[in-house]
């Protein structure tokens, strides 16, 4: 039971520290998605 809480606890860890990578990875691809479409109106 105890060991069970324990790993819980380590993932929701792992999750609260890669989560907010994830959201800057997807934040960064976005935007340039937007610029390479931006660019290619442009020319």
């Amino acid at each position: 039971m105890s060991f069970g809480l324990r790993v819980s606890g380590y993932a929701l860890q792992i999750t609260r520290r890669i989560f907010p990578l994830c959201n800057l990875v997807c934040y960064l691809f976005y935007e340039f998605l937007i610029t390479q479409k931006f660019e290619k109106k442009g020319q």
